[in-house]
């Protein structure tokens, strides 16, 4: 009797572990994702010439039904007018593929998973990489599309690269620096967030 009631006791915990470990990976992309977009809208602000530190108002919300004479689908009232008619080309040109393109960047070089060895300078080392790629991409991104086509509204503001890159370096590095502290107190607890083989 008391080897059949121990049998099912390491499944259920594998299970739970398991469990435990995809959450905090769904957790990991999603803090990425916020970051992302973050990062490049702050350093569009930081970079334009009608910046002021009051001017940003994350949640301002939207404005659907703009001026037609604006030519825009949709107004984020979080910017002035000035900056965010200077913002709107990289909406659908840089905004929408940028998370796309860090987070698949991310994953190929497998920085959501939870792993039982804790290094910091190796998460740093490999966010390092993964956030120089994407930012590599995203200026090739830039340039196909503002040059290719004879639209320059995306190279109007090359500064934004290099600042949204030492923006989302640092938000990252730091959102894993907390994630791995936090790895540490949950194994300290006896939660182990790596997988269970």
């Amino acid at each position: 009797m008391n080897e059949e009631s121990r049998v099912p006791t390491e499944p259920i915990r594998a299970t739970a572990h398991t469990s435990l470990s995809i959450a905090a990976s769904y957790l990991l992309v999603l803090t990425d994702l916020i970051i992302f977009v973050f990062s490049f809208v702050l350093a569009f602000a930081l970079i334009h010439e009608t910046f002021g530190p009051g001017d940003i108002h994350w949640f301002a919300g939207f404005n659907f039904n703009p001026p037609a004479s604006t030519g825009q689908s949709f107004i984020w009232k979080g910017m002035p007018t000035p900056m965010w008619n200077d913002f709107y080309p990289y909406v659908t040109g840089i905004l929408i593929p940028l998370p796309i393109i860090r987070f698949l960047v991310m994953s190929r070089l497998q920085l959501y998973r939870i792993r039982g060895e804790i290094s910091l300078l190796e998460d740093a080392i490999e966010t390092f990489r993964g956030v120089t790629i994407g930012s590599i991409l995203l200026i090739v991104v830039a340039f196909s599309l503002g040059g290719g086509r004879g639209e320059t509204q995306l190279l109007t503001s090359r500064r934004v690269f290099p600042v949204d890159w030492m923006i989302c370096m640092a938000g990252c590095i730091g959102s894993r620096a907390l994630f791995r502290t936090a790895q540490k107190g949950a194994r300290r607890a006896g939660h182990n967030l790596a997988p269970v083989i």
